[in-house]
């Protein structure tokens, strides 16, 4: 984790210091104040200088007044699920303020460790954690969850603040730790009439709910896509079957957390752009590897002819998904087979 300190008093590089020694982190300070080699100039203005930190760092840690510190960073904020966590800290350490990105930035986890460490106080102002609730946005850190939706996030984790009726709905393989959250199945929701919901899985679609209910869909990227194709297939031929083979199975591609293929299909020019083109890894199989596990899967004689093994996608998926569950079984776009398993190892 990269962490910046940063104090503009004589006074805050003491604290600085301090901090910098228990949990470590790159050390900053004003150019009149760098004396010796523990701490790097601040270069111009801060508000200007924490445009280069809030690019390289996760964590910011801004021994200073609240006000300085909201001044300077305001520029740069963008986004709570890409904003660095930024903790403010008085000059004698008696208070650490979780500022900014207080979940999923980790912030309020700093501000407690930061106090501990100075024999302060920690400062937390997220409700949830003031009410003694798991925010919807923690349940996904926790568990490496992907949120697709932060507005619906954001309607969910307000319906849990106030007190309304929250459900969850787990079709992952996973076991989801969030107290005080009613899980449920989707034949409960009618008679339950819940005022919102979190669900976990990697459904596109969550036709079972009625449109009017906020929902938090919470993504695992546990998924292998297995693909096989002739030679040469056409790029925009595997984007169409891809598409139509989610489509009808009804899976989200952002859980998808990677491609399986055979061997001889690692230069295949349609599955390396498209693999590319939406950044997932390409993950290929020696055909040695498919072999010995051939028979449990459906194969053709003419694939065995031409390339050695009898099958590609099922095999790859199984393979690269560690012996996975099939999630959609193997489907023929003319030229083209597809298929998917999950990886149920937790925190894969």
């Amino acid at each position: 984790m990269s962490r910046a300190i940063l104090a503009v008093t004589l006074g805050g590089k003491v604290t600085a210091l301090k901090i910098q020694r228990s949990i470590g982190g790159e050390l900053f300070t004003l150019t009149k104040y760098c004396t010796g080699d523990l701490f790097r100039p601040i270069q111009g203005s801060l508000k200007t200088f924490m445009q280069h930190i809030f690019q390289e760092y996760r964590e910011i840690i801004m021994v200073m007044s609240c006000g300085i510190a909201v001044r300077s960073i305001a520029p740069y904020v963008a986004s709570k699920v890409t904003d660095p966590a930024v903790v403010v800290v008085d000059e004698q350490g008696h208070f650490a303020i979780s500022l900014l990105s207080g979940h999923l930035g980790g912030a309020n986890e700093l501000a407690q460790t930061i106090a501990s460490v100075t024999g302060g106080q920690s400062v937390i102002t997220t409700a949830s954690d003031n009410l003694g609730l798991i925010s919807v946005d923690m349940i996904a850190k926790k568990h490496h969850l992907h949120m697709e939706d932060m507005e619906q996030v954001k309607k969910v984790t307000a319906a849990l603040v106030n007190g309304k009726k929250v459900v969850m709905i787990n079709e992952s393989p996973y076991d989801i730790e969030a107290p005080g959250i009613e899980q449920v199945g989707i034949p409960q929701l009618e008679a339950m009439k819940p005022d919102a919901l979190i669900y976990v899985g990697c459904k596109k679609e969550l036709g079972f709910l009625r449109d009017d209910i906020p929902a938090a869909k919470l993504i695992p990227r546990s998924l292998v896509l297995g693909i096989g194709c002739r030679k040469n297939i056409e790029e925009e031929k595997l984007r169409e079957a891809i598409d139509t083979f989610m489509e009808q199975e009804n899976i989200t591609l952002a859980g998808v957390k990677a491609v399986a293929t055979v061997d001889v299909k690692k230069d295949e020019p349609a599955i390396c752009a498209w693999t590319a083109k939406k950044g997932l890894p390409l993950v290929i199989v020696d055909r040695g590897d498919i072999l010995p596990i051939q028979e449990q899967f459906s194969c053709s004689d003419f694939v065995k002819k031409t390339i050695g093994v009898g099958c590609v996608c099922e095999p790859a998926a199984y393979l690269v998904s560690h012996g996975g569950r099939v999630v959609a079984p193997k489907t023929s776009f003319n030229g083209i087979t597809l298929c998917i398993y999950e990886d149920i190892r937790m925190g894969n």
